[in-house]
């Protein structure tokens, strides 16, 4: 920088077009600054209570290896997909390829403004960008508890267990009357 040299202030007094407060250089002169690096801090509103993790690089041998294929370009499909499947987390990738696993990471970490391509089914969302996921830790989802443990008797009755059927019907006796209905069927 300044291989032709430093030259007074006052030689840079070409106003700038789009902000004419600001000088920008003039004929052969330039106004030289030196930047601040400055993190761009993302503002995520979650879906589900999903938290945004940041921008991670993918390769052939994915970081986070399972395609949820129903969940491509929708946020909301995606993170859905990947809770139902009992996955920790969930990358959109290149518009909206939805990647789901237990653990992410192992190409690291790149910086947010490489995570910019909007999602193709959600635009005011982002979804990742080429070769780089954006990742999410999903919620928990909190698993049905087994229904012995939360029966309770109607008419007396005990739950017994579950038990698997056949066409020859382990109980061949159909009572249509009480059809979804517990009360009629007992």
């Amino acid at each position: 920088m300044g291989k032709h040299g430093k030259r007074p202030d006052s030689e840079c007094n070409m106003r700038c077009k789009y902000d004419s407060s600001r000088m920008c250089g003039a004929g052969w002169r330039n106004n030289i600054f030196k930047l601040v690096k400055t993190e761009v801090t993302i503002t995520y509103k979650a879906i589900f209570g999903e938290t945004r993790e940041g921008c991670f690089k993918d390769s052939g041998n994915r970081d986070l290896p399972n395609l949820l294929r129903a969940g491509y370009g929708s946020p909301r499909n995606c993170f859905q997909k990947a809770m139902d499947a009992g996955y920790k987390y969930a990358g959109l990738q290149y518009r909206g390829e939805c990647w789901a696993g237990n653990s992410f990471g192992k190409y690291g970490k790149r910086p947010e403004t490489e995570c910019n391509m909007k999602c193709k089914k959600d635009n005011s969302r982002t979804c990742g960008a080429g070769w780089r996921n954006e990742v999410f830790r999903l919620k928990e989802i909190a698993k049905p508890k087994p229904v012995a443990a939360v029966y309770k008797s109607l008419l007396g009755e005990s739950y017994f267990g579950c038990f698997k059927d056949a066409g020859r019907r382990d109980l061949p006796k159909l009572l249509r009357a009480g059809y979804g209905d517990p009360r009629k069927c007992f």
